[in-house]
């Protein structure tokens, strides 16, 4: 399917190519008459200007849309940052003081807290020094693999559908991490449905998860801060 500002550029490339055939081809070669090939440049070149003007038109109209609803998106982006976070956190070993929340703090920010040193530190340990938690193990050796599975589904389907619908306003460096970030929830999506296939399943889902909560990491770092954001 083309997207509106492919289906502009054709439409100014036909007219623009219909113009000029007509001007150098056309009536040189007298295959039209002079006044008729006048007519036809001239109705071709009005038709090419009024197509980068409503182009123009159209592309004012969705900047000032966007501009209504890119907090909310950004936000949204942030929320289900926070939800895939804390459904991988703890399946992964981590000191436990980074889990001690100030009772007399506000709770979802003291949360909040936790759970980016949770990732900062998981995220700047090397793959082969990170292992499941026990309540990781006991969890993914059950069906909580397939609960786990179900999650990340909707999580990867409610972040494409974002991308798909707002992806040309997000920043180019936005958009790549997220689609690294597609891209290793669908490796832990994948590895759960072959988890039969694999006696060692437990030691290879450390591999997507960690590299998961290196992309929360780095887009929490670099583009957006983690929901909800600090006061």
């Amino acid at each position: 399917m083309l997207s509106e500002k492919t289906y502009w550029f054709l439409l100014i490339v036909v007219f623009t190519c219909f113009a000029l055939a007509v001007w150098v081809w056309l009536v040189p070669y007298q295959i039209i008459e002079y006044n008729l090939g006048v007519n036809l440049f001239t109705s071709s070149i009005f038709m090419v200007l009024t197509v980068i003007f409503l182009s123009f038109i159209s592309n004012l109209r969705q900047q000032k849309e966007w501009k209504t609803v890119e907090k909310g998106v950004y936000e949204t982006i942030s929320w289900h940052m926070k939800n895939i976070a804390s459904e991988l956190t703890y399946l992964l070993d981590f000191p436990s003081e980074l889990f001690e929340l100030s009772v007399s703090g506000e709770w979802d920010v003291e949360y909040r807290k936790s759970l980016i040193a949770q990732m900062k530190h998981l995220a700047g340990k090397d793959v082969k020094d990170v292992e499941l938690s026990h309540v990781g193990e006991n969890y993914l050796d059950s069906e909580g693999s397939q609960i786990l599975s179900d999650f990340l589904s909707k999580e990867l389907d409610k972040i494409n559908d974002i991308e798909v619908k707002y992806g040309k306003f997000l920043k180019p460096s936005l958009t790549v991490l997220l689609m690294q970030l597609e891209n290793d929830l669908r490796g832990i999506i994948d590895l759960i449905s072959m988890k039969d296939d694999f006696h060692n399943y437990l030691s290879l889902i450390v591999l997507p998860i960690h590299a998961t909560i290196k992309d929360l990491h780095k887009i929490h770092e670099t583009e957006i801060e983690i929901y909800p954001s600090s006061k």
